[in-house]
């Protein structure tokens, strides 16, 4: 299974005023696509992309 290269899971436009990082909604429909081909939990994809869960789940 090809997972997501760290240059993709990194690929920051900017911050919001709490210093939450947003990404681009292309970018958050190819990482929700690669999870549900994953087959992972949500808890075990948010750590592979060292984020936490609720940042996952509520993204």
């Amino acid at each position: 299974m090809t997972m997501a290269g760290e240059d993709e899971v990194a690929q920051i436009l900017s911050q919001d005023a709490r210093g939450r990082v947003l990404i681009s909604q292309e970018r958050r429909a190819a990482l929700l696509e690669e999870f549900y081909r994953s087959g992972m939990s949500g808890v075990r994809f948010a750590n592979y992309l060292t984020i936490k869960y609720t940042t996952f789940a509520h993204g």
